[in-house]
């Protein structure tokens, strides 16, 4: 999951403290992990990608992980660190930094700058690649011409497969996968077929407008299911259409910035020995003008009530 060798004692100043439990900063939770029945026992994290899902998902996300060091200790880190429950890039290594950094915010900030700069630099260009996708799918010719000729096999492959699955099973558009671009290219690639086949009556099934809301999703991703929602919008300008997918993809973009700096501020926090889960709480929400949680126990009601 990381991208260096993992080192406990990594940079911090020994002298400071000769108390176990001091002298190692967070990294403590690290030093007897394997021997300590509750961290194998550690009820499991559901998932968290700082991508998705809502914001007050993120914060009341945090705040749980915040009151579970308070109640179970910073052992609860370590199967959070090495489990499948962190799926961006960018938050396993901040937390791998929140145990290897020295004590200090400021170098923190400084470390995980650079992912935190990558993974927005990621999500732009693929949601440009995704606006681009799904207008081709209702008014151009190839999808193909728009991804990388090496993505060409497996996205066909992927695209016949869904193709295939809807003819046997007639479950139009429940749940399409869209777990990265090459998933979202074969995505819009099928749905290309099936415009062209069956004209936009065929590929109503697909749009989520035309989807009842207590059914399944048409499809996973919520941009490119905006993105294929307003490209099918064959009365309008194509111009037009473009125009507003670039404006979602903007908010989107500046959203995604605000969770950065939010989640950033949290790490910082922990990494200073507060693990106060309502200061935590108020410090995430400040990076939004609404209100969230009126406290921690609020934000776990609604993490346990809305599920993953």
């Amino acid at each position: 999951m990381f991208l260096f060798p993992f080192d406990p004692f990594s940079g911090y100043d020994f002298a400071k403290s000769q108390e176990p439990d001091e002298k190692y900063g967070i990294a403590h939770a690290f030093l007897d992990a394997a021997e300590r029945p509750e961290v194998a026992n550690t009820k499991p994290f559901p998932p968290f990608d700082i991508r998705l899902g809502s914001t007050k998902r993120l914060v009341a996300y945090w705040t749980t992980v915040a009151h579970r060091i308070r109640m179970e200790g910073s052992g609860i880190l370590v199967p959070l660190a090495y489990g499948d429950s962190l799926r961006d890039i960018a938050t396993p290594f901040m937390l791998h930094h929140l145990f290897t950094t020295p004590p200090s915010a400021k170098r923190y900030r400084e470390l995980v700058k650079p992912i935190q700069t990558q993974l927005l630099k990621t999500d732009a260009e693929d949601k440009r690649l995704t606006r681009r996708l799904a207008l081709e799918v209702f008014w151009g010719k190839d999808i193909l011409k728009c991804i990388p000729e090496t993505w060409h096999a497996k996205v066909l492959e992927r695209s016949d497969a869904l193709w295939q699955q809807e003819v046997e099973d007639f479950v139009h558009g429940e749940g399409r996968p869209t777990a990265d671009s090459r998933e979202i290219s074969a995505v819009c690639h099928f749905l290309s077929r099936v415009f062209q086949q069956e004209g936009m009556i065929g590929a109503e099934g697909y749009l989520p407008s035309s989807h009842r809301r207590d059914g399944p999703p048409p499809i996973g991703d919520p941009f490119l299911a905006y993105a294929i929602d307003h490209a099918g919008q064959t009365w309008r300008d194509k111009a037009a259409v473009r125009i507003d997918i670039m404006q979602r993809e903007k908010a989107l973009h500046h959203e995604l910035s605000r969770r950065v700096a939010a989640l950033t501020a949290y790490f910082a926090c922990l990494l200073e020995n507060d693990s106060n889960p309502d200061h935590l709480l108020w410090r995430m929400s400040s990076f939004w003008a609404v209100d969230m949680f009126a406290d921690y126990r609020e934000a776990q009601r609604y993490l346990e009530e809305n599920g993953p």
